[in-house]
């Protein structure tokens, strides 16, 4: 009884197979291509399933895709910062033997952070958690992600997608050479949190600042938690997690995500990231009450695309005697 879940990033799309044994999720194995190096969905499946031929889309009980970007009821889904769409009517005529599920990448990490076990995560800030309360998820990598989850029964939730990192980013007054740059340097007519809060916005900040352009990773191994690139990125990472924590006043807990801050905790881990996420002329006490946890797995994604599958189709929560006690390792 295996289970194909994938998460398609900018940077990096991961694939993983799971088993089902006992009412417990048991991860078998991970693989991870860097996505830019193949042409098309196909391209990457074929080279997958010739590595390790369980990874093919009829040979499970279902799989899901876990896709960057809106995701709607159509044959062809464009990807956010890929090249290439998913062509999923031809993929469930290709491998029409099982169900296969598309939900938005964010909204699976929403759903992957409800399969945590204590030592996945840590506190960035502790506040009070309400176990009732909306989940929240936001994540900077190659873009800027957002997903929510709502309960509305016990153990269920409704999925709210998010494209929150395409809205505009808030400068202050003494930070607009900054936007001014980057508008420059992009030629965008305005400026999204994804090209401030990113992989590429960490690049552009430092490039701003010295004048050497070098990769996110790069600029990760060259600045310390004490450099003004580092401290200027957790004002405004903070501040995206702020505006996004106003608008779905996530009781339960705002999850970091992203390889961003999970390859750099110190980015997020500061004081100056916290003085920020709960500065508000109004609302700074409530601020302080959400727990603000970051999460330490780049691959949560993959859990939460497995979870989401599950508790999606019901004919598999009956057959596999899915209840309370089911549990995911």
């Amino acid at each position: 009884m295996h289970i194909l879940t994938a998460d398609i990033g900018g940077t990096t799309s991961r694939f993983a197979l799971f088993s089902v044994r006992d009412k417990k999720v048991f991860l078998e194995k991970i693989i991870r291509k860097a996505t830019a190096r193949y042409a098309s969905f196909f391209e990457i499946l074929e080279e997958i399933r010739m590595e390790d031929g369980r990874f093919s889309f009829d040979e499970v009980l279902f799989s899901v895709l876990a896709l960057p970007g809106p995701v709607r009821k159509q044959d062809d889904i464009a990807l956010t910062n890929v090249t290439w769409p998913i062509p999923i009517a031809s993929l469930r005529r290709a491998y029409s033997q099982a169900p296969l599920l598309v939900v938005n990448d964010f909204i699976a990490q929403a759903y992957g952070c409800l399969t945590l076990h204590k030592g996945d995560y840590f506190t960035v800030n502790e506040g009070q958690m309400d176990p009732e309360g909306h989940v929240a998820v936001i994540g900077a990598g190659t873009g800027l992600g957002c997903g929510v989850l709502v309960p509305y029964a016990f153990q269920k939730y409704a999925p709210l997608p998010s494209e929150g990192g395409h809205t505009t980013f808030a400068f202050l007054k003494e930070e607009q050479s900054f936007e001014v740059f980057l508008r420059k340097r992009t030629s965008a007519s305005y400026i999204t949190k994804e090209m401030v809060v990113s992989g590429k916005g960490l690049s552009l900040l430092y490039e701003f600042l010295t004048g050497h352009s070098l990769t996110p990773l790069e600029v990760a191994e060259k600045i310390s938690p004490s450099s003004l690139t580092a401290m200027l990125f957790a004002t405004f990472y903070a501040r995206a997690c702020r505006d996004f924590a106003l608008t779905v006043t996530p009781s339960r807990g705002l999850f970091i995500s992203g390889g961003v801050a999970i390859s750099n905790p110190w980015i997020v881990d500061n004081d100056i990231f916290k003085k920020e996420f709960t500065f508000s002329s109004s609302h700074s006490a409530f601020l302080n009450t959400i727990p603000v946890l970051l999460l330490k797995n780049v691959d949560n994604g993959l859990w939460g695309a497995v979870h989401y599958g599950i508790h999606c189709l019901p004919e598999f929560e009956q057959t596999m005697g899915v209840e309370d006690s089911f549990s995911y390792l």
